[in-house]
């Protein structure tokens, strides 16, 4: 298993983080995780010079836009913080889904990883916020409590 952890959603283009992706799925033969995150507004702003805003909608477009690459080749998008006009891959991915996680550290993230993430990457937690973390992963997915899909073993990631 290979996975690349964060990947700043501020400081990275959606295609670029795509092409990335790709790349490295082909590399590894299919055992390929990519982690996406929004950082935080110091790291963005004062570090890399970016503006940072919207991380909810940043990531949520951002995971779309890296989809529908990965499934088409191309895209135009037009969101609230992404707009991309005819972004080609010039090349077909090996696989047309990669498992991507996102990181979170307040609820708000944490739901939105249940709701479009295949993973979370979490940092400060505990076993004790275990419990917590489930509950708002469970609400972002839309289904009760105990509905999550557990994290496959990277034996089980191979892809053919």
């Amino acid at each position: 298993m290979l996975g690349t952890s964060n990947n700043r959603v501020f400081v990275r283009t959606a295609p670029t983080i795509a092409m990335a992706a790709a790349t490295l799925d082909d590399l590894t033969g299919g055992r390929f995780i990519l982690g996406v995150g929004s950082s935080h507004k110091v790291q963005v702003e004062a570090e890399h010079g970016m503006t940072y805003g919207k991380p909810l909608t940043r990531v949520r477009e951002t995971v779309e836009v890296i989809r529908l690459l990965l499934q088409q080749g191309r895209v135009s998008y037009q969101g609230e913080t992404l707009r991309i006009a005819g972004f080609d891959l010039w090349f077909s991915p090996r696989h047309a889904t990669i498992p991507i996680y996102a990181s979170a550290v307040s609820q708000k993230m944490t739901a939105l990883c249940g709701e479009i993430a295949d993973g979370i990457i979490l940092t400060r937690s505990t076993l004790a916020t275990a419990a917590v973390v489930r509950e708002q992963l469970t609400d972002g997915r839309g289904g009760p409590a105990g509905t999550l899909a557990r994290s496959p073993s990277p034996r089980s990631c191979r892809r053919p």
